[in-house]
């Protein structure tokens, strides 16, 4: 793991000082293939919750054994995924984590399993909405954006799963302990739901890639020129001390105590 990191800090390395601009990207750089997401704004994607983004057109999810499908366009970092019960959630204090804070994603699809929305205490003929919190990779000020998705809760037995690519091409997902984690309670959290946020599900995702493929993570740089690639692999050995001060501080901003997650939480709160 340690090598895998160091190979991703020297991929990042070069456009560490500057992060990709959200402009850039036609839909969300880290988005949701399944569920299908809403519609996305670059103008507006640090809006809270939705990325500034009406309800999208809600499909039908199994209550258990639901799986999401996540496509990551950029190297992205503090990856946290929530759910609402309500039929528009707009206050931060609506949705709850189910899952453990994904400190680093590279490039790639991710197939991850969904809530257990049975164990959380959500009936079928609920309606939620699931969204997506993340960062750019490498610079820790970069502002946080928000993309969403929309379903309604059925019973697994007249659940219909559509055709839609399931497979992890992301080649490294550093995910936090549940105690470094970013955990949210919802308005609508109730005791049913005690104990799942950061244990019910637990993302481990093993790639179909190689975990430190070197050349899959080169391939995530946002550099993007053979000659970015090639140092980014031949650094990789001086890199292992910086990706871990990276991880540090990401699992910082997101740890449940950490300072920086709750001023995230405070500032949210504001809205």
């Amino acid at each position: 793991m340690l090598a895998a990191l160091g190979l991703l800090a020297a991929a990042g390395a070069v456009s560490a000082a500057s992060s990709p601009d959200i402009t850039t990207f036609k839909t969300s750089p880290v988005a949701f293939t399944y569920p299908p997401p809403r519609a996305f704004s670059a103008s507006s994607a640090t809006a809270y919750p939705c990325g500034g983004a009406d309800l999208g057109a809600r499909v039908p999810y199994p209550v258990t054994g639901g799986k999401i499908s996540i496509d990551a366009t950029t190297l992205a970092a503090n990856v946290n995924i929530m759910y609402a019960n309500k039929t528009n959630p707009t206050l931060f204090h609506d949705f709850s984590t189910y899952t453990d804070t994904v400190l680093d994603m590279s490039v790639g699809e991710w197939c991850a399993p969904g809530p257990d929305f049975h164990a959380l205490g959500q009936p079928a003929g609920t309606n939620v909405t699931l969204l997506i919190i993340y960062q750019f990779y490498g610079n820790d000020s970069n502002p946080y954006y928000y993309t969403c998705a929309d379903i309604n809760l059925v019973d697994d037995g007249s659940y219909a799963q559509p055709a839609f690519t399931c497979s992890n091409t992301s080649a490294l997902l550093n995910v936090a302990s549940p105690k470094d984690s970013l955990v949210l309670h919802g308005s609508n959290f109730s005791d049913a739901q005690s104990g799942a946020d950061g244990e019910n599900v637990t993302i481990t995702a093993t790639p179909t890639a190689p975990l430190a493929a070197a050349s899959t993570l080169a391939a995530a740089s946002a550099a993007g020129s053979a000659a970015a690639k090639s140092s980014a692999a031949k650094s990789a050995a001086s890199a292992s001390a910086s990706a871990s001060a990276k991880a540090s501080s990401a699992r910082a901003l997101t740890a449940g105590a950490g300072v920086a997650a709750f001023a995230m939480l405070a500032a949210m709160v504001a809205l």
